[in-house]
C-alpha cells in the first residue's frame, strides 16, 4: 500500500510540474513584455534627442552663437569652439 501511495504522490508532483510549464503562456506572455521594453528603449531614446536639442538651442540663445541657420551641430559646434 505504501508504495502504491508514494507512486501516486510522485505522479501527483510530476503532473503539476508539467501543468505550470503548460500554463507558462497564460500566464505569462514574455513577447508583450519585450515589446513593451524596446518600446520604452526607443521612447527614452527620443525623449533625450529632443532635451538635446533644446539644450543646444538654449545655449545658443545664452550665448549667442553667430550661427543663422539653427541646425543643431553647428550651434553645437559654435559653443564648442566659441568656450
Amino acid at each position: 500500500m505504501r508504495i502504491l501511495e508514494t507512486c501516486t504522490i510522485l505522479a501527483e508532483k510530476e503532473f503539476e510540474k508539467l501543468e505550470d510549464q503548460a500554463d507558462f503562456n497564460k500566464r505569462v506572455d514574455p513577447l508583450k513584455y519585450i515589446g513593451r521594453l524596446i518600446a520604452s528603449f526607443f521612447t527614452m531614446l527620443l525623449a533625450l534627442s529632443f532635451l538635446w536639442i533644446v539644450v543646444i538651442k538654449f545655449l545658443d540663445d545664452k550665448f549667442g552663437s553667430s550661427t543663422d541657420s539653427g541646425n543643431p551641430i553647428d550651434i553645437l559646434g559654435d559653443y564648442l569652439y566659441e568656450n
